[in-house]
């Protein structure tokens, strides 16, 4: 049986089974080393969620609090992911702007279309509903679409094109005030949590 869970449950084993599916699915221009992809973990283990049957992580899901400087680092197209340290994570924060980055949604090849990725994505509107109900928005969001599917996820959440990539991928973001109305992102939400307004959530 497959079963969600926020990344504060992953171990470090299960760290490294995400890293194997990113080499098997990303470019390796975005390959990340062992030792910070568990500093990430480590650091701020919230910026995960993850599908696991046993012990076996089947797929996972990454969204990044990051810092003004890594956010306007990959909006300029001048460097991918990779510039991102576990020291460059942050904890998103009521009435203060927050940068998040789109980073990842990987599921094994066994285990597609059986609605895996649906259910992270669901996970994951849930923890925004919470978060928004204490007055914690992302007012920028940036992500770098290496793949059609990516491209249309970028696209239902009312992310824009605003260009390339220097490993080749299609930059997608969108900016806002504080509190400011984002149509196409309340829908988002709204679909994902089955039209409801979500569940509480530990982050």
């Amino acid at each position: 049986m497959i079963s969600i869970y926020d990344g504060k449950n992953m171990t470090d084993r299960q760290l490294l089974q995400a890293v194997a599916l990113d080499r098997a699915v990303y470019p390796q221009d975005y390959w990340l080393d062992d030792e910070t992809a568990l500093g990430y973990l480590h650091a701020c283990p919230e910026i995960y969620t993850y599908a696991a049957e046993g012990d076996k992580l089947v797929a996972y899901l990454n969204m990044s609090c990051i810092d003004e400087e890594s956010y306007l680092t990959l909006r300029s197209g001048s460097r991918n992911d990779l510039c991102i340290g576990p020291e460059n994570l942050r904890r998103p924060v009521a009435r203060q702007k927050n940068y998040l980055y789109f980073s990842s949604i990987v599921v094994a090849p066994d285990y597609r279309r059986k609605g895996v990725a649906q259910k992270l994505l669901s996970r994951f509107g849930e923890k925004l509903t919470m978060l928004r109900a204490h007055g914690i928005y992302f007012t920028d969001v940036i992500a770098d679409a290496i793949s059609s599917h990516g491209e249309k996820l970028c696209e239902s959440w009312g992310m824009k094109r605003e260009g390339a990539s220097v490993s080749g991928g299609k930059l997608f973001g969108y900016s806002m005030q504080q509190g400011e109305p984002n149509a196409a992102l309340d829908a988002w939400v709204k679909k994902l949590c089955g039209g409801k307004d979500g569940q509480s959530v530990s982050i």
